[in-house]
């Protein structure tokens, strides 16, 4: 159930004003703890703060991307096992519990730590806990929900007034600002060679713009990018229209519905796709690697910030390689020694970085990434590289995070991390099994998944590469604005245009301190104001994530706020 917009509370006697902007996963974790500490204080009985919660969606908690009521068939790529909302330390409330934890409770299911869950469900999850958080809130202060989006921000005569897209206004001592995506956007597309592109069609919601009345049965469409989203919106031209996929041992097999398109054409610049996460339980795997990733760990943790680009090729690099490559080594028993891995890993990444992959290459990948994370093939290079990344992630977000590179180091960094979360952060391979089946029944086609120029405005849009053409009726932009893509018409981009805000070396993220409180020239004074989540990312490393335990700033943000809500009250 959505909670309704609540009616305005009067506070008993006058505390602090805190609004919150934008309540998705990472709001809902922000309230948990600020609600964790206004409970340990002791003198909060007569004096009750305000909390005024602005968010569009309906579902606070999960916010569009986790829209419980979105298809089932669109599945997560963080296993149900690594989600929790709660704290792990001192969560808020008696009955709080684990998304695995809630679905054997909820709906009586035994669900598998390592199985990867629908979006809607973890929806559902994250909105539970938003209720619960927000009862044991309403103990301590006067909370209101509202249904709208924040247009502007701004400080005045020491109070930040927050105006709305409908023109309300609240003012506060304190703002959070945790908008993530701001909403199911596209990015931009833009005009190549002088040629306009033909109108696109965004993925997001899918059951809006992907419907049959949108895009109708035996259409070809063109599909703009090869990663996570481009596989939601190839699930939702085919399972989502009533297909069906059957297990036939090793493959899988396509069934068609009838209302599928006649041909799904992704294109993108490399056409390097996303790997398949491996399935420990389904892998003969040696027990002994904790501590091939603890001292991987351990190595980056050495290495002196900020990281310059010597230092990138010289000692992060190397230590990436190492751990993947003794990984490796120990995985394959006496079949090779660490050196031998670790050259092994590092031709690897070089000849997946070379130059745009062929077809026939990415479907040969998918495919043996699929085979290694069932276990029906030896463990290789890529598997290694991987599991380094995931597990050495950690110490590389605390080593590069909050001006941890140089700004000449962040163009080599940026390269590893964006072809490595390709390899690491990829699918489940349950997905990857039924792009597979799409591209075995002839739905899919890859032959043009590298033409990244190749999409041109014709009599009739068409596809285009070197050796093939094919005319298209509808094109699909599967790409996400990336996190420093701010949405001109949100708070964020009015704060950046007057430079009470900026961007980390000038392009990167919002600059912020570790709780989450912006850095500017200081000219303009920022107290009381957070930036937290996703437009952050480059001065906070991973923020697209749901763990509770990669990054502190949340813990940081609220114990300050409770802090000055203390000094406030003490002071009255």
């Amino acid at each position: 159930m959505a909670t309704s917009p609540d009616a305005p509370q009067t506070p008993t006697n006058a505390g602090r004003r805190i609004v919150v902007v934008g309540c998705g996963p990472k709001g809902l974790y922000c309230l948990e703890r600020l609600c964790f500490e206004l409970h340990r204080q002791t003198n909060h009985g007569s004096v009750r703060h305000r909390v005024t919660i602005l968010e569009p969606s309906e579902f606070c908690g999960a916010g569009a991307v986790y829209n419980p009521r979105q298809p089932k068939y669109l599945r997560m790529n963080f296993a149900a096992g690594y989600i929790n909302a709660w704290h792990p330390e001192s969560p808020c409330c008696d009955d709080h519990s684990s998304l695995v934890g809630w679905l054997a409770d909820k709906h009586q299911t035994d669900p598998q730590p390592q199985a990867f869950a629908p979006r809607a469900v973890v929806g559902e999850y994250l909105h539970d806990c938003f209720r619960k958080v927000l009862r044991r809130m309403r103990q301590v202060a006067d909370v209101d929900v509202i249904r709208t989006r924040a247009r502007e921000i701004r400080k005045r005569r020491g109070v930040w007034r927050v105006t709305a897209s409908d023109q309300q206004v609240f003012d506060a001592e304190e703002v959070l600002v945790t908008v993530g995506h701001e909403g199911w956007r596209s990015s931009a597309v833009t005009a190549l060679d002088g040629v306009e592109r033909p109108q696109m069609v965004p993925v997001f919601p899918t059951e809006k713009h992907l419907r049959p009345s949108i895009i109708p049965a035996g259409s070809v469409v063109a599909v703009r990018g090869f990663g996570l989203s481009w596989i939601d919106a190839a699930l939702s031209l085919t399972e989502g229209r009533g297909g069906l996929f059957e297990d036939v041992g090793d493959r899988w097999r396509y069934r068609p519905g009838g209302e599928e398109p006649k041909l799904v054409l992704p294109f993108s610049r490399t056409g390097r796709p996303m790997l398949a996460k491996p399935l420990a339980s389904q892998m003969n795997l040696p027990r002994n690697l904790s501590h091939v990733w603890e001292t991987g760990r351990a190595n980056i943790a050495n290495i002196q910030r900020p990281v310059g680009v010597a230092a990138i090729r010289q000692e992060l690099w190397p230590a990436i390689t190492q751990a993947a490559g003794h990984a490796l080594a120990v995985a394959e028993g006496t079949r090779s020694t660490d050196d031998g891995a670790q050259a092994r890993i590092q031709q690897f990444f070089k000849q997946w970085c070379s130059g745009k992959m062929s077809p026939q290459t990415a479907t040969r990948q998918i495919r043996h990434s699929v085979d290694v994370a069932y276990g029906r093939k030896s463990v290789d290079a890529a598997w290694a590289l991987g599991e380094a990344w995931r597990h050495l992630y950690p110490a590389i977000v605390e080593l590069v995070s909050h001006g941890g590179l140089t700004a000449e180091a962040w163009q080599p960094f940026n390269h590893i991390a964006r072809e490595l979360e390709r390899i690491s952060f990829g699918p489940p391979a349950e997905n990857l099994q039924r792009v597979l089946a799409l591209i075995d029944h002839g739905i899919i086609d890859l032959k043009f998944v590298s033409a990244h120029s190749g999409l041109s405005n014709a009599r009739l849009p068409n596809l285009r590469t070197n050796d093939f053409d094919a005319e298209i009726t509808h094109c699909v932009n599967a790409v996400i604005p990336s996190a420093q893509s701010i949405d001109e018409t949100g708070p964020l981009g009015d704060l950046l245009r007057r430079q009470t805000i900026r961007r980390l070396h000038g392009t990167l993220g919002i600059e912020v301190d570790r709780a989450g409180q912006p850095i500017n020239d200081g000219q303009i004074d920022t107290e009381g104001l957070a930036i937290l989540g996703r437009p952050t990312e480059g001065c906070i490393l991973g923020n697209d994530t749901l763990s509770r335990t990669l990054h502190n700033n949340i813990d940081r943000w609220a114990a300050k706020v409770a802090e000055r809500c203390r000094t406030a009250v003490t002071a009255e």
